[in-house]
């Protein structure tokens, strides 16, 4: 048990920082210095592509201001999206009406503010078991570390792993700077900052090899800090997908309010569509109450024995009632119910009654209370009228508050059932749904080396009209290498994409200059991180210069085509971002696809003389190294002569996957760190490692929409949650 505290719901320090990261307004205190190689040309087109790229751009961030807020909250807003998803009408599922997935055991955060972690590690976690077919609740078969997320998400490599040194808040790596004073341990957040570490390879990682330390209640952040610097790119799995689901609740308005929304009932079943193909989903929700009576439920609900139709409501004296609903937006303050804790999604019933979550419509000084009419109704039941919710069912959450709680006098009270609750279907403050994924690979990964100039947590999905445009990545191959993969971030819904790879390239500022070796489009149905498994690998030699090319496509409302790129780095929700760009990374073309004097701009020559960043694009190159007795190889016949071996890329721009195999490796905590399969057989739950489910992106197609609207206008900086 654990003690309870004043803060658990968590008054939300970060609303009084944000700032309008939709309209994509100046960052403060930003760390961006880029070093142009063609800002000095003299190139009077080139000059001019320049200032028609960022009038575009200007013209895009008045539309986001328009159209999208972020909410004091954090939750980000969006008008003008499709009430219903195409695909949920011809879902080709069998849906139960209960269901719960596998999941790891109740974790407890405690005095971290980080919420969000826990969320999403549990995500990747049922995720794992899920593909080595372990069908369990609370199970301890796999435990991966939240500790090494939040420290990646907002600390830098130090060349030591210590935590002295500017290094810290300056490392040749993008991410946010914490302003908690506590590594980041103290700062909200979302699945956006999960996604992005996880994806730059800060992570996955177990817990033992990144633990949080301390004693009961009490978390040694110093100590933790201490071993996250020492593990910071340990990654003994690969994040293979992260995807933002459909929002159940539409916002009406910009006040984002859950007085303003309507209902989106082709949403719930995507919802339980996510759960039983992936696993659990992260979900934010507004915690009310700081008393530890009032953890989960608001605070007037009476626990009702469904068993015995007549039976009045009885108060439970040693269990926190599970049952949790806001039947009215006004009791937590006038502007509504905003969003403050994220929690994990693990299964539904449809039969559970609603009369679990009954509130006497009189309170106890005779006042009738008010009640929100879309989502609770009033009934009579045992001569007394009660408010209840419009249906029965309900979402089953994990929680990371532990088991159980102790109050102030030292008297112990189980959390609903055992760190388990129950949420009503029609819950109003339930927004941000996210579902992640791991790369299925026996090992770890299914890639060995891992190329991207993106690492921060705050990639900008730009959006940019209804012209064309192209982003690429210009790269180097360290080694002779099958470039196997690509790793995007999408800004929107129902977007198709082009990928195209260019090898040999004759003029590195130039992506088009080589030879077109691979051509394909893909379709995503939502916003988030996408892993794309080449048809066809592209056999590329040691130091030969490569670039991928990628364009991203939607259609809005009114019928007519959008183009978007996923720009890191934009207007910072905390107001500091480390981002660092370089010449001869990043490129942006909004000249004519078939236009033979087409001009790529770098993106370090955008902005130069203005505090609004344009970072690198998201897009990553996977590969794996050429075996030396493979003569042939799986890559694209393009009739080059096979190369000798190189050495490995440099930081930032080649990188090994680490598999945590490194026998000399320790952790923090005077544990050696094993490798995966080690350490989860050594739980106990023997499962056979033979995925019970192939996730590849290149085969899972599910419809429906993006947590962002329309179609990424909104950018996606990075949205917070309370801690408890």
């Amino acid at each position: 048990m654990r003690a309870a505290h004043e803060d658990n719901a968590g008054p939300r320090r970060a609303s009084r920082r944000l700032i309008a990261a939709c309209a994509g307004l100046a960052v403060a205190a930003m760390a961006f210095s880029p070093v142009s190689a063609l800002a000095d040309t003299g190139d009077a087109s080139y000059a001019s592509a320049v200032e028609q790229l960022e009038e575009t751009l200007d013209a895009s961030r008045s539309l986001n201001e328009e159209m999208c807020r972020v909410r004091e909250d954090g939750a980000i807003i969006m008008l003008n999206r499709a009430g219903s998803y195409s695909g949920a009408a011809s879902l080709q599922i069998d849906v139960p009406i209960s269901y719960i997935s596998s999941f790891a055991s109740v974790k407890d955060q405690r005095t971290l503010n980080s919420c969000w972690a826990y969320a999403g590690i549990s995500s990747l976690e049922s995720s794992y078991l899920l593909q080595h077919g372990i069908d369990a609740q609370r199970t301890d078969a796999v435990d991966f570390s939240e500790a090494q997320v939040v420290f990646g998400t907002f600390n830098g490599e130090t060349s030591d792993g210590s935590l002295t040194g500017e290094q810290l808040q300056t490392a040749d790596n993008d991410h946010l700077i914490a302003y908690d004073g506590a590594y980041g341990y103290g700062t909200p957040g979302n699945w956006l900052f999960v996604a992005r570490t996880l994806a730059a390879g800060r992570g996955v990682s177990l817990e033992s090899d990144v633990p949080v330390l301390g004693e009961e209640d009490w978390v040694d952040v110093e100590g933790t800090a201490e071993s996250a610097a020492l593990q910071y790119s340990l990654s003994r799995f690969r994040l293979d997908a992260a995807w933002g689901l459909p929002e159940l609740n539409v916002p009406d308005d910009l006040e984002g309010s859950v007085a303003s929304t309507h209902r989106d009932e082709s949403v719930l079943a995507l919802w339980k569509q996510a759960i039983l193909e992936q696993g659990s989903v992260s979900v934010l929700y507004q915690a009310v109450g700081v008393d530890y009576n009032m953890l989960y439920y608001h605070p007037d609900a009476s626990y009702w024995d469904v068993s015995d139709a007549d039976n009045a409501p009885e108060a439970v004296t040693d269990r926190l009632q599970p049952n949790y609903w806001i039947y009215n937006p006004a009791v937590i303050d006038e502007g509504g119910v905003t969003s403050g804790h994220v929690v994990s999604l693990v299964g539904w019933d449809d039969a559970y009654s609603r009369w679990n979550f009954a509130t006497p419509l009189i309170d106890g000084d005779g006042v009738e209370r008010d009640y929100d009419p879309d989502i609770a109704q009033v009934e009579e039941r045992g001569g007394e009228r009660y408010i209840v919710p419009k249906g029965d069912g309900a979402f089953i959450f994990k929680n990371s508050w532990g088991e159980g709680i102790e109050d102030g006098e030292g008297e112990e009270y189980t959390l609903g059932n055992d760190g388990l609750f129950y949420v009503s279907y029609w819950e109003k403050s339930l927004t941000s749904p996210a579902v992640f994924m791991l790369d299925s690979a026996s090992d770890g990964s299914s890639y060995d080396i891992i190329q991207q100039y993106d690492g921060s947590v705050v990639d900008a999905y730009t959006s940019f009209g209804d012209a064309a445009f192209d982003g690429a990545n210009v790269f180097t191959a360290e080694t002779d290498q099958d470039l196997e993969a690509v790793a995007v971030w999408i800004g929107g819904d129902d977007v198709e994409m082009r990928i195209r790879v260019y090898a040999d390239l004759e003029d590195p500022t130039d992506p088009q200059s080589g030879t077109l070796v691979y051509d394909r489009k893909e379709y995503s149905a939502y916003m988030g991180y996408q892993t794309i498994v080449l048809d066809k690998s592209v056999r590329l030699a040691a130091g030969e210069q490569f670039s991928v090319v990628a364009s991203f496509t939607t259609t809005d409302l009114s019928g007519a085509e959008e183009a978007f790129l996923p720009v890191e780095c934009s207007a910072s929700v905390y107001g500091d971002v480390d981002v660092k760009v370089d010449a001869g990374q990043s490129f942006i073309s909004q000249s004519p696809a078939d236009a033979e004097d087409r001009i790529w701009v770098d993106v370090v020559d955008l902005y130069q003389d203005s505090e609004i960043c344009s970072g690198n694009l998201a897009i990553k190159a996977l590969s794996n190294p050429i075996d030396e007795d493979d003569e042939s190889g799986s890559g694209q016949d393009d009739g080059k002569p096979d190369a000798g071996e190189g050495d490995q890329g440099e930081s930032g721009q080649q990188t090994g996957a680490t598999d945590g195999k490194d026998p000399d490796s320790e952790a923090h905590a005077g544990d050696k760190p094993t490798t995966s399969d080690e350490a989860l057989a050594a739980t106990g739950d023997a499962a056979a490692v033979a995925p019970a489910i192939l996730i590849g992106l290149a085969s899972v197609v599910i419809s429906g929409a993006a947590l962002c609207r329309p179609h990424s206008r909104c950018r996606n900086d990075g949205t917070g949650s309370g801690r408890r």
